[in-house]
């Protein structure tokens, strides 16, 4: 329920910024892993929206609705025409994110499109335009895309973008007559005066930092996919109706060895200390995952070998749950916590289980190294019946005593999901 009630919260949201109305049926796949970014549009307004608790892009689920209903609203703006194809990557990928107010969550787009128009690594939109779109460096591209579609909505109307959206065919000869009919001017003088704007902007250190940062987590998670997790790299040019059972198999399972969890639970701690501010930690975690794939995956730096002590820690927890071995689950826990009462110990070995992991999709270190805090997605079956506790997330707490890693604490957590307040440049 909470699913259906963000998608429609997004697509109200879509509605009004595009100010269109929604005049079909919009169908949303849900699958529990990651696939390139996680998320695509095909048509028929039809998504694929990836949807688990280790989502190691970090992206909220709320930015998926927006942006690929973005792609899917936008399809009612195509005009019939003679001729073949459509608006180019610039408008497509720029509409979606502008209408989203940022790519992967709520974001200061001009301010990072002026943080790039300033570097060696901007992309003159003749490039962009003429692609491909998708070559480019992902986050550069679709933010350039993004900021210049704003300063085209801003600056002389959302009526006249849509009417260049609907009748654009992504070829060079005709989009730059359409443009001319339109803003009384070519791409290239709307460039420069779009440029000319990004220059009376003035960033800030830490929006530039927050920047590069954000580019190089997103390149090393694709590295991270390459050579670790290949299958997200995947995306079928079918939607999900005409998939075979071999799709099927790759889009309804995922990695979860343990240098796979490692690497992903780094990743998104990664994002999350860059959105909070402490881009010196994010970045030392980035290097932490870099230097693990410069190894072959081998996991040296010490951040990742805590984060491997306690996945085996956990592990030895499950042999013993399903053993119903007292002794043998006490001596996975803090002596000093409430989890060694023979209540709660009680509670967490009985009735007989059939099946027993614990999957840690969230995984924060503390500063001194002694303490971590995460979450634990429960899979479990019962001898009879089923287990109430099967897919539910808990929060953990965990301390280092001595050479070992205990857990120390465990408590249910509700799972809230909604659209963010509103924000802008």
């Amino acid at each position: 329920s909470q699913i259906g009630g963000l998608a429609e919260s997004a697509l109200q949201e879509l509605e009004s910024t595009l100010n269109v109305e929604l005049d079909d049926r919009m169908s949303v796949y849900l699958v529990p892993r990651i696939f390139w970014q996680g998320g695509a549009a095909y048509g028929d307004k039809v998504q694929l929206i990836s949807y688990l608790d280790r989502n190691y892009t970090a992206i909220e689920t709320w930015s998926y609705f927006t942006h690929e209903g973005t792609h899917a609203l936008a399809q009612d703006l195509l005009e019939p025409k003679e001729e073949d194809g459509g608006p180019d990557g610039v408008l497509v990928e720029g509409l979606a994110v502008w209408a989203s107010n940022g790519h992967y969550r709520r974001e200061p787009i001009d301010a990072w499109a002026a943080v790039t128009a300033a570097s060696d690594e901007f992309i003159p939109l003749a490039e962009l335009r003429a692609g491909p779109f998708y070559d480019f460096q992902h986050e550069t591209s679709y933010m350039e895309a993004a900021s210049f579609v704003k300063f085209l909505v801003e600056r002389y109307g959302l009526d006249r973008l849509k009417e260049l959206y609907g009748n654009a065919i992504g070829e060079a000869e005709h989009d730059e007559a359409l443009v001319r009919r339109l803003y009384g001017k070519g791409y290239d003088l709307l460039e420069d005066e779009w440029l000319d704007y990004l220059a009376t902007l003035n960033p800030t250190c830490q929006q530039a930092e927050i920047w590069r940062l954000k580019v190089r987590s997103f390149d090393l998670m694709r590295r991270y996919e390459t050579e670790l997790d290949p299958d997200a790299r995947l995306l079928p040019s079918d939607a999900p109706p005409e998939w075979t059972s071999d799709t099927l198999k790759v889009f309804l399972g995922r990695r979860n060895a343990p240098v796979n969890v490692v690497l992903e639970t780094t990743l998104i701690a990664a994002r999350e200390w860059m959105y909070r501010g402490d881009l010196e930690g994010a970045a030392t975690l980035m290097d932490d995952v870099e230097n693990a794939l410069d190894a072959n995956g081998a996991l040296v730096r010490p951040s990742l070998k805590t984060r491997q002590a306690i996945l085996d820690m956990l592990a030895a927890q499950d042999r013993a749950i399903l053993r119903a071995d007292a002794d043998a689950y006490r001596a996975t826990l803090d002596p000093a916590s409430a989890l060694v009462s023979d209540t709660a110990v009680q509670d967490r070995l009985q009735p007989p289980f059939s099946a027993y992991r614990q999957e840690v999709v969230r995984l924060d270190l503390s500063g001194d190294g002694l303490g971590a805090k995460g979450l634990v997605l429960v899979h479990g079956g019962l001898v009879d019946g089923d287990f109430p506790d099967d897919g539910r997330l808990f929060a953990a707490t965990f301390v280092k005593r001595g050479d070992r890693w205990l857990a120390s604490g465990w408590q249910a957590m509700a799972v809230v999901l909604s659209l963010p307040p509103a924000q802008t440049d």
